[in-house]
């Protein structure tokens, strides 16, 4: 199955700011098919990219995507928690592909992306945005990165990595209601006791 992404052709070793970031926003026009695991891991340790195929970092320049990637700044728990999220999301057959650790990412505040691969393409770009904010919602990610041609930079190291590609309609059923409340998300009985039991 092939995916694509947008990349930026400036190479990154460490955070960019000021005046390198505009410079990297400007070069992200590089479209990228992949196949396997390993490309992706390349593309995501060493350059900026959007999760979605598009022309240019405006909405109206997106044009597809089956990627999903979800930013998150504030998670408690650290990788014990991350593992037991991972294992909940199995369960609800919803399968994060690869987990990466972001520049900003240290002992005290640990800081990820993790990235969903879907079995077919999302070409409306509202409803490809109604899935992240609420699945961002719903797992505590920043609500605030997910508009379609969002840029992400890339991270220091994977730190998870599983081919089981995802089933596009699950998440349009699941995530894809235009009546959820992005604050208040609606929140199953499961989901709901393992936020009270405290797995996450």
């Amino acid at each position: 199955m092939l995916f694509d992404i947008t990349t930026s052709n400036i190479n990154l070793t460490q955070k960019p700011s000021g005046i390198e970031i505009g410079r990297i926003r400007s070069s992200i026009y590089n479209r990228i098919t992949f196949s396997n695991m390993n490309d992706l891991k390349k593309i995501v340790l060493n350059h900026a990219f959007c999760s979605c195929n598009c022309t240019g970092l405006k909405k109206e320049n997106f044009l597809y995507s089956n990627i999903i990637t979800l930013d998150f700044d504030n998670f408690t728990g650290g990788k014990e928690k991350l593992i037991e999220l991972i294992k909940y999301l199995n369960k609800n057959d919803i399968y994060p592909n690869l987990i990466y650790e972001t520049y900003s990412s240290t002992i005290d505040n640990f800081r990820f992306r993790m990235m969903f691969l879907l079995m077919r393409n999302i070409e409306d770009s509202q409803l490809y945005e109604r899935i992240i904010k609420n699945i961002a919602s719903r797992l505590g990610a920043d609500a605030h990165c997910c508009d379609a041609v969002r840029m992400f930079f890339p991270g220091k190291k994977i730190i998870y990595n599983k081919l089981k590609i995802n089933n596009t309609d699950l998440f349009i059923e699941l995530y894809g209601d235009p009546d959820q409340n992005i604050c208040t998300p609606k929140i199953n009985n499961e989901y709901n006791n393992y936020v009270k039991d405290g797995h996450f």
